[in-house]
């Protein structure tokens, strides 16, 4: 759903992307799975901004969509941190250039921890509690809407189907 309606809505005047036009449904169930990766019982990636750092960089570097990789991965960045009580503060040209950077890491021939620990480096510096907007209740009251519709959202049950596996009748394990 981000991917197929959500970068509609967010960049109209972008270069448009398709229903269902996932390249590959193994990439994208293994990018939105790896942030919660353990090893003998330890998270691969601990706490909110490490997580939510190797989900924006998997959808990138997996490319799991034909175009709208990185507008999907910054969606899904901000979606995951308000879905746990945070909001970036990153104005659009900066997720743009992290998202950039992350495109193209292999060409600049960066290493993935390196990428990784950057990416998570500039989630904890920019990232603002949703409570600190409680003075203001409109934008309190936005964000908890958002936080709440995230958690409750039918997707997010362990076991659903997603639309793309309603479809093609490819059910993965979540």
């Amino acid at each position: 759903m981000l991917h197929d309606v959500g970068v509609g809505l967010t960049w109209p005047g972008v270069e448009p992307v398709a229903k269902n036009e996932c390249r590959d449904l193994g990439l994208l169930d293994s990018s939105v799975q790896l942030p919660f990766q353990s090893v003998f019982g330890a998270a691969c990636y601990p706490g909110i901004p490490a997580k939510a750092g190797c989900l924006f960089f998997s959808i990138i570097a997996n490319h799991p969509f034909w175009n709208g990789n990185k507008r999907t991965a910054v969606l899904a960045l901000d979606l995951f941190m308000a879905a746990n009580g945070h909001v970036l503060n990153l104005t659009n040209p900066k997720i743009y250039n992290l998202a950039k950077e992350v495109a193209t890491y292999k060409e600049r021939r960066a290493g993935s921890k390196e990428v990784l620990d950057r990416i998570t480096w500039v989630i904890t510096r920019t990232k603002i509690p949703m409570w600190r907007f409680k003075s203001s209740k409109y934008e309190w009251k936005y964000y908890r809407q958002i936080m709440e519709q995230i958690r409750l959202d039918p997707l997010n049950v362990p076991g659903t189907l997603t639309q793309q596996e309603q479809i093609f009748g490819r059910a993965t394990q979540r």
